[in-house]
């Protein structure tokens, strides 16, 4: 799950997705590049996204036979 780091002052920055995550470097990228033309709402927008967006353990993932989709096996 991506973290929010905190300032010196408390007040909670942006969140910071998961090293190695293509969506979390891509949701990062989108930031910056809405940052540099000041789309405060986009910006906004990739926090959230961040912030929400789900890093599971290795151990969750369930085995291809036990995949399904909509109730049927894949």
């Amino acid at each position: 799950m991506a973290t929010t780091q905190i300032s010196e002052t408390g007040a909670p920055l942006e969140p910071v997705g998961v090293e190695g995550c293509a969506t979390c470097t891509a949701l990062a990228e989108s930031r910056q590049i809405a940052r540099e033309v000041d789309d405060l709402p986009a910006v906004a927008h990739c926090n959230v996204q961040i912030r929400n967006h789900p890093h599971r353990r290795s151990s969750d993932w369930r085995t291809v036979a036990e995949q399904r989709v909509w109730g049927v096996a894949l």
